[in-house]
């Protein structure tokens, strides 16, 4: 009797356990804007949608649900505050299926917005072993907790034919669970994607089925209609996904014409384009193979889609499929085969580590001659493979199939810096790209008021002159028009800083004087005798003040501090500085909230 009631127990309770709702895919966010995001997951069995969200992880006070029952679950929530960070949590109608500290989004800031913007782009990645943990591992310990806007994706996403199963093991199974949840994926297809029935013009199979991608130009990008390739706008960056295998390679078919004219419409700064097909490499695949060979696509991007990317300048182009890392020089206007490569397409030939070497400096602004394009195959995220036997490609500056890896892409202003990454933490490679920095800027000052002057560019490590100082920005305090001189430290970049100095009374006076330094108009403070040897000693004479202890600081003409001393009600007896020279010199005396300033000239 005893057997019996277990066998009877037993059997409600497996019963129970699949009636029971669980999370088997995600969550993962897609599509952040600057108001919105898309969040979706995959339940065991169908069921309704919630997102419960907020500005603090205890206390998700906004809900939205969707009725209709199902196990692809996708709901998107709009009305969102602008640049924000947000948690949340999902469920059903009923029951909480998934919350963690992992589980939050940023909505993005206004386009055009300049501030330090950082990615990571894999590619061929899907593979779902340990070498591709060991990648994500390394990302993971490279970047830290620093604020990731997206994940690029260059295609092959998941191996060997790009079923819902392999992208279950290749990305949200013990794979990029932790980041997707709080990072947008931006992928493009490569052909592995394609081998399961995937088909760019019905849009339908796995790939299209799992990502939701911007196909109406929700993020500024020009509206292409469909998800197999898009466009989209990150602060000042442009980036554009390209379909190279299943769309068409015709420069005049319609994703030709959907990127001429989303090019021309693109106003941002920085213009980063990505595909499959590598169309510079001599990894396991030949960008020399004309089609039908297996590799026609790598040549007929490189000959239909890259020149119109580099017409609009574009800047940065990163692909995948050949499982190697190649990374070219600065170039421009290469479309043919690799033995017709020479020296007239490299725009800069050196390497652009802007830790060794100087970074590629494109002037977009005035010449044609200072426009360039870096292109770089990033096909090691999953696995590696022997390259051809005309390895390596000659466009390429740095190529290897020795490291697994995947790059770190930052985007600060006018510079962007690429790292590749190798999977056991050591960087491999690193470019600069820096844009319209150096000439000469003018800055217009009170006299006697501070400025701060800084470099043309986000420097790491700057050296101002006069002065021989080193700080990435220098304030000064002049009192004459003059000049300043910034570079880094290997002279790449040099800047003009011209200092032109309003001076009291003058016609172009728009100052406001009381609020902070002037020339002592109803001599509460004397100096004399002015001038005065070097090596003497002045009177300063203070009447008729509320405190007793004033500062009094020793400026030379550019208003650098040259030393300081206390002084009080009454005549004080001070003597000039050690180790000057003869010249003006400026005495800066604190009083009572105001600065009273007098010019003092020092003879032999």
């Amino acid at each position: 009797m005893k057997r019996l009631i277990t066998i009877v127990l037993l059997v409600f309770t497996v019963t129970y356990v699949h009636a029971q709702v669980t999370v088997v895919r995600g969550p993962y966010i897609q599509i952040a804007t600057q108001n919105s995001i898309v969040i979706k997951w995959r339940t065991n069995t169908a069921t309704t949608s919630r997102v419960i969200y907020g500005l603090d992880q205890i206390n998700l006070i906004y809900t939205v649900n969707e009725s209709a029952n199902t196990t692809e679950h996708e709901v998107e929530l709009t009305g969102l505050n602008m640049d924000t960070k947000y948690y949340y949590s999902i469920g059903n109608a009923t029951d909480l299926l998934s919350a963690s500290p992992d589980q939050f989004f940023y909505t993005l800031p206004p386009t055009n917005t300049e501030r330090e913007y950082n990615f990571w782009v894999v590619g061929d990645c899907g593979t779902a072993n340990n070498d591709q943990r060991a990648v994500r591992d390394a990302y993971q310990t490279y970047m830290g907790t620093t604020r990731i806007y997206g994940m690029i994706m260059l295609g092959d996403n998941a191996y060997t034919l790009g079923t819902d199963g392999e992208y279950q093991n290749a990305i949200f199974n013990n794979m990029y669970e932790d980041i997707v949840s709080n990072t947008v994926m931006w992928p493009t297809p490569g052909n592995h994607d394609y081998y399961s029935g995937a088909d760019a013009s019905t849009q339908t199979g796995p790939y299209y089925d799992i990502f939701t991608l911007p196909s109406a130009g929700q993020l500024g990008g020009l509206i292409s209609g469909t998800e197999a390739y898009y466009s989209y706008n990150i602060g000042n960056i442009h980036f554009i996904s390209i379909d190279s295998y299943d769309s068409g390679r015709d420069s005049t078919n319609a994703m030709g014409a959907w990127l001429k004219q989303d090019l021309q419409n693109n106003n941002q700064e920085w213009t980063i384009a990505y595909w499959h097909h590598a169309p510079y490499s001599k990894g396991n695949h030949n960008s020399d193979n004309p089609f039908p060979f297996v590799d026609g696509e790598l040549k007929e991007m490189r000959e239909q889609f890259v020149p119109i990317l580099e017409r609009y300048g574009v800047d940065l182009i990163l692909c995948g499929h050949s499982h190697a890392y190649e990374r070219s020089f600065f170039l421009k206007g290469h479309y043919g085969e690799s033995s017709t490569f020479n020296p007239s397409h490299q725009v800069d030939n050196g390497s652009g580590d802007f830790v060794t070497d100087c970074p590629y400096i494109k002037n977009t602004q005035s010449s044609e001659a200072f426009k360039g394009t870096v292109y770089a195959v990033v096909g090691v995220s999953g696995k590696t493979q022997s390259p051809s036997s005309s390895w390596p490609h000659p466009a390429m500056h740095i190529a290897s199939t020795d490291h697994l890896g995947s790059m770190m892409l930052t985007i600060k202003n006018n510079r962007l810096d690429a790292k590749f990454v190798t999977s056991t933490n050591s960087i491999y490679d690193q470019f600069t790209i820096i844009k319209n920095a150096g000439g000469v800027q003018t800055i217009t000052v009170c006299q006697g008021m501070e400025a701060t002057l800084e470099p043309s560019f986000p420097a790491t490590q700057y050296v101002w002159t006069p002065g021989n100082i080193n700080a990435t920005s220098l304030t000064i305090n002049p009192f004459f028009n003059s000049f300043y001189y910034g570079a880094d430290p290997m002279g790449c970049i040099k800047d003009t800083f011209q200092i032109s100095v309003i001076q009291p009374g003058s016609p172009q006076d728009t100052c406001d004087w009381t609020a902070g330094m002037y020339e002592s108009a109803n001599e509460l403070v004397f100096v004399h005798p002015n001038p005065v040897k070097i090596g003497e000693v002045i009177r300063i004479e203070i009447t008729n003040q509320s405190e007793n202890k004033f500062q009094l600081d020793w400026l030379d003409v550019s208003g650098k501090l040259l030393s300081s001393n206390s002084i009080s009600n009454g005549i004080n007896i001070v003597p000039t500085p050690g180790k000057i020279t003869p010249g003006i010199y400026f005495i800066k005396v604190y009083l009572d909230k105001n600065i009273y300033i007098h010019k003092l000239i020092l003879t032999d």
